[in-house]
């Protein structure tokens, strides 16, 4: 499906990215191997060269043969049958977006940092940031980059999940689940409400534990508060006094002294209410109107020095300004702003209440700031490139922070430079491919881990790259392909690369023209008129045309680069009914087409048309979940298995359970085979990477 149509500009740069090296591993004691960091931000007009592996000079034996040769050992036959896919590799700590409620927070005795993300809780030690636990327990949605779906109870011993991704399944409902810190065991699972219970309320819009660690009170959309008691997940109080006056619900927030409740929504008259409540009647205790609703931000642990209860809530200006509010959320009224250059991009409060961290963006910086202060930070860490969660000890003496590149740090008050980082919390990748030389996976990120993206625009795509298979951290750039002009910088919605490099073919969806440029220096060539909206575009194997074909009723075309002229032309309705995807595999010979009328899957010969074989297939099968080499297709179902088609035999082979049933959506997972068709790599919507080897 199309997201939008993009503007066009005046000119065309085409940034490549300069040659990167791998990084020595960084090992605990007990913990994995992980890469260390190695970022590199090339010039504008570098080229891309990826890191190449060495080989060992051969060594040969000057031993004396023996009289009789040696009996050979035969190869244990394999009991695995062909095509079987099992897994080889795993890494990443899933991602976070800015401003959004996943994020860290310290354990009460500051020895232990626990951090939520897209796919789970992980809990590292805060001297060396070695790895203590992991609980996977992936929180995808397609909003969840606003909404809190994981919570730490005050003990620091527990944490809460709350997975709606069942609500959507008949007669199912959302689940409370409750996990052991201590152990990563699964204590307790609730169910929430039915599916037509959680339906009626909309969605859960905020969450919290309360200070003695007993229940958890959920609020959502339309206004109703459900408590639940963590014990035996009974529903202990069941609050729908503001329904009727709520237009959107806001958050749930304890006093610092753990006594009352302040929920705030906006209401019918789009005028913002604090309610008061008891926090253990939940009874209305005062109600006050404010001018300010808390939606991004933080709010304070402690009573500040100057005795408020407030948070740090930021908003955005003007251009590329910013501000950010401390609020009294008792009242919701405005104790001072602070002006900005640039917006933050993630905020937090040391567990003292004395420090405020923020991620600044204009420069990209790390911030500490006492709490009651409008002067400016105290400190400031440069980082190499925009924070989505930050954390602070008390009095600010640790800070840390995870870059949008993937890389947790540890700074010590007083000194500039990082005491400690890893990587593995990577964006979530919208693609994944091989380079050119096949030496580097290349995973490409753009979506809500921007703040960009979170305004409305897309111009801050990266392109993270890895060692294929130890998945070791390799460097970071840029998306190559970018549109210049007057109004900003814009992506082309289709990029297609020729084989030999050398050039480089741009569509934008709002001129529905193929821009030809130079792949070396970004030079425009020619542009490729076209009446109709192209859904793909790619070369052929010569390099010398491209193939290119629109959703639903295509046609297939075949165009010369010289002159644009269509030279071949196959309408879909001839090769299949009701198509719904198509795919061109890597050596561009064989094309994909996947109809809905009777699920049928068909490979047809790029060059005269003519159809290989027919396969039927799940009707579960995810448009963006498919991999093609040309003699295997790999086909990702709703329910997490995988499935490989074996062309020249017309067979399917046995599934692969990914065990991913739980999300709610896996519409983002991207497929890849590697060049030698021996394994498959996929990347999912909780940010984890997997390299899976197949059978021979």
């Amino acid at each position: 499906m199309r997201n939008g149509r993009l503007n066009s500009f005046v000119f065309i740069t085409v940034m490549m990215v300069a040659s990167a090296c791998s990084s020595p591993v960084e090992t605990h004691s007990n913990d994995t191997a992980l890469p260390s960091v190695s970022v590199n931000q090339p010039a504008a007009s570098s080229i891309p060269v990826v890191a190449t592996s060495t080989t060992e000079p051969l060594v040969i034996s000057t031993e004396s043969p023996t009289d009789a040769p040696p009996t050979p050992t035969l190869a244990p036959t394999s009991t695995i049958p062909p095509g079987t896919l099992t897994l080889a590799n795993e890494t990443g700590f899933g991602s976070g977006f800015y401003l959004s409620p996943l994020g860290m927070q310290l354990s009460p005795d500051e020895k232990r940092l626990i951090v939520s993300t897209t796919a789970g809780i992980f809990i590292f030690s805060t001297d060396d940031l070695s790895l203590l636990l992991s609980i996977h327990d992936p929180v995808v949605d397609s909003s969840f980059h606003s909404r809190p779906y994981i919570r730490i109870t005050s003990d620091g011993l527990r944490a809460v999940t709350y997975d709606d991704a069942s609500s959507n399944l008949d007669g199912d409902g959302a689940k409370i689940r409750v996990w052991d810190l201590t152990t990563g065991d699964l204590l307790d699972e609730y169910s929430v409400g039915t599916y037509s219970e959680i339906l009626d309320m909309q969605y859960m819009t905020d969450f919290i534990i309360t200070p003695d660690d007993q229940q958890a009170a959920l609020l959502f959309a339309n206004g109703t508060i459900y408590v639940m008691n963590l014990d035996d997940g009974q529903i202990a109080q069941k609050i729908e006094t503001y329904v009727p006056l709520t237009d959107r619900a806001g958050k749930l927030l304890f006093d610092s002294a753990g006594k009352y409740v302040y929920y705030s929504f906006s209401d019918l008259t789009y005028s913002t209410q604090s309610i008061k409540l008891d926090g253990k009647s939940w009874k209305e205790v005062s109600r006050k109107a404010g001018g300010i609703a808390p939606e991004y931000g933080a709010i304070s642990p402690r009573l500040s020095g100057s005795g408020h209860d407030f948070g740090y809530f930021p908003g955005k200006g003007n251009f590329d300004t910013g501000f950010i509010r401390a609020v009294d959320f008792t009242n919701l009224s405005l104790r001072f702003e602070i002006p900005r250059v640039g917006e933050i991009s993630a905020i937090a409060f040391s567990p003292d209440g004395s420090k405020v961290v923020m991620g600044g963006t204009y420069p990209e910086q790390l911030e500490v700031w006492n709490v009651d202060s409008e002067k400016g930070p105290d400190e400031i860490f440069p980082v190499t490139s925009k924070l989505w969660a930050v954390a602070a000890s008390s009095r600010g003496e640790s800070l840390f922070g995870i870059t949008k590149d993937g890389t947790l740090y540890k700074w010590l008050s007083g000194q500039k430079e990082p005491v400690a980082n890893r990587d593995g919390f990577w964006p979530i990748a919208t693609d994944v491919k091989y380079s050119d030389d096949r030496q580097t996976l290349q995973l490409f990120s753009n979506g809500l881990d921007d703040l960009s993206a979170i305004r409305g625009d897309h111009n801050n795509k990266n392109v993270l790259m890895f060692d294929p298979q130890t998945f070791q951290f390799v460097g970071v750039y840029q998306y190559p392909y970018i549109l210049r002009g007057n109004n900003g910088d814009s992506f082309p919605n289709l990029t297609a690369i020729s084989p030999d490099s050398s050039l480089a073919a741009l569509y934008f969806y709002n001129s529905n023209n193929i821009t030809l440029v130079d792949g070396v220096t970004g030079k425009l060539i020619r542009k490729i008129l076209s009446k109709i909206e192209y859904e793909y575009i790619d070369f052929t194997a010569d390099g010398k045309h491209l193939i290119a074909y629109d959703m639903p009723d295509g046609p297939i075309r075949i165009l010369d680069i010289e002159s644009g002229k269509v030279l071949q032309e196959l309408p879909l309705k001839d090769v299949s009914e009701n198509p719904k995807m198509i795919r061109l595999s890597g050596d561009k010979a064989t094309v994909l087409v996947w109809s809905t009328a009777g699920d049928t899957i068909r490979a047809i010969q790029t060059n005269t048309f003519e159809p290989i074989h027919d396969q039927t297939i799940p009707k579960s099968i995810l448009e963006t979940g498919m991999a093609f080499d040309g003699t295997k297709a790999a086909f990702l179902t709703d329910e997490g298995k995988l499935l490989i088609w074996d062309i020249p035999t017309n067979s399917l082979l046995p599934e692969y359970d990914l065990k991913l049933k739980k999300y709610k959506d896996l519409k983002g997972a991207r497929l890849v085979f590697s060049p030698d068709n021996t394994q498959l790599t996929i990347t999912t919507p909780d940010g984890l990477i997997r390299l899976l080897d197949i059978a021979p």
